[in-house]
């Protein structure tokens, strides 16, 4: 079965879960290779925010518990 397949076949709320980690895991590696100073702060603030709107999402959308999940186990980066 192919990725799409796959993707495809899970229930809808797990697409708004491999949005954010994916969207978490970006911030993060756009933390990590800012060089600016102002980058950092920058970018450290966008993390800030996105984990503040993320404990406002239903409980079905959170994250919280798939937070040990990194670029190999969701095919990114």
């Amino acid at each position: 079965m192919g990725l799409t397949a796959v993707y495809s076949s899970v229930d809808t709320y797990v697409h708004e879960q491999i949005a954010q980690l994916i969207t978490r895991l970006v911030l993060e590696e756009l933390g990590a290779k800012a060089s600016v100073e102002a980058a950092k702060i920058t970018c450290a603030k966008l993390s800030e925010t996105f984990e503040k709107l993320m404990r406002r999402q239903p409980p079905q959308y959170r994250i919280d518990n798939l937070q040990h999940l990194g670029p190999k186990q969701l095919n990114v980066l």
